[in-house]
């Protein structure tokens, strides 16, 4: 009776780890250290020096971004990721009309939303595989006390076979 219960016990709580295991290997993204984006606050007095500047910011966006779609953000965290995306587009809108202020400001904001974007993609990488270690843990500490039982339910039919 006791080593059924545990089997049932046993063979619930494999099914429940099983279930939860591939939504948390789906989101967990690949992790890489990603430099700090710099902010920087200067006015451009000629038109090119303004440009350069925008096509600065327009390409830590375009890295910080890249870093985000190699953890996973897009998946991990879509609203976030969106935000950088829309960032983006109005920064290059910006840029086509000449709008230095303001491309600046959209590059800096979807370089920003990209980089917490990547930090919670790590962090939610993390806490997956912290939830697969702890089931593997499990599983086999399951294992193992079913085959605890198993043993001692031997015993038990052994003895009152012999009596």
């Amino acid at each position: 009776m006791k080593f059924n219960q545990v089997k049932r016990v046993l063979a619930f709580a494999a099914c429940s780890l099983l279930a939860i295991l591939p939504f948390s290997c789906a989101s967990a993204p690949v992790q890489e250290e990603a430099p700090v984006v710099e902010e920087k606050a200067v006015v451009a007095e000629e038109t090119d020096e303004a440009m350069e500047q925008v096509l600065q910011f327009m390409s830590q966006a375009l890295e910080a971004r890249e870093r985000a779609v190699k953890a996973k953000a897009p998946k991990a965290v879509p609203k976030l990721f969106q935000t950088g995306e829309e960032f983006l587009a109005s920064g290059e809108e910006a840029k086509e009309q000449a709008d230095v202020a303001r491309a600046l400001e959209d590059y800096r904001a979807a370089a920003q939303a990209y980089e917490e974007a990547k930090m919670q993609a790590d962090k939610l990488r993390e806490e997956a595989v912290k939830a697969m270690t702890a089931a593997d843990d499990a599983i086999s500490r399951a294992e193992k006390n079913a085959a605890d039982a198993a043993e001692e339910e031997k015993k038990a039919t052994s003895e009152g076979e012999e009596s």
